[in-house]
C-alpha cells in the first residue's frame, strides 16, 4: 500500500502580521493557493491569499514552491479567504463572509499572463 510522507512545509518567514495562514488550501497542478484569512487577532486585518507555483528548476526529490503572488483585498472586513474556489483555468474565487456589513461576498480574480489581477466582485443580494 502507498503511504503519504511530508516533502516540505510552507509558511510565512516575511509576514508576522499574517493570521490562520493555512486556514483555507487548494491545489491543482503545480500550483497552491493558501489563505491566511486574519479571523484570528487584529480585527483590522481583512486577510491575505498566497498563491505559489512549483519551481521547475529545483532539484528533485524536494520539490520547491515559490510565491508568485499576494493577494489582499482593502474593502474585505474580514476572513478574506475564509474560502477558495478555481473556476476554470484562468479564475479564482476568494470568499469573504464578513464584506458588505457581514452579508458576505465572493471576489472573483482572472489569470493574466503569470499573474492573477483582480477582475471584479459578486455581493449576495
Amino acid at each position: 500500500t502507498a503511504a503519504w510522507s511530508m516533502e516540505t512545509k510552507l509558511v510565512l518567514d516575511d509576514d508576522a502580521g499574517a493570521q490562520n495562514f493555512g486556514g483555507s488550501v487548494l491545489a491543482r497542478g503545480d500550483l497552491v493557493v493558501i489563505a491566511a484569512d486574519g479571523r484570528r487577532g487584529d480585527a483590522e486585518r481583512g486577510g491575505s491569499v498566497h498563491v505559489y507555483e512549483r519551481d521547475d528548476d529545483a532539484p528533485p526529490p524536494d520539490p520547491s514552491w515559490r510565491r508568485r503572488q499576494v493577494l489582499v483585498e482593502p474593502r474585505c472586513d474580514g476572513g478574506f479567504g475564509a474560502s477558495l474556489a478555481l473556476a476554470g483555468d484562468d479564475g479564482l474565487l476568494v470568499g469573504c463572509p464578513m464584506d458588505d456589513a457581514a452579508r458576505g461576498a465572493v471576489y472573483y480574480y482572472a489569470k493574466s499572463g503569470d499573474d492573477r489581477d483582480g477582475a471584479g466582485r459578486d455581493v449576495p443580494r
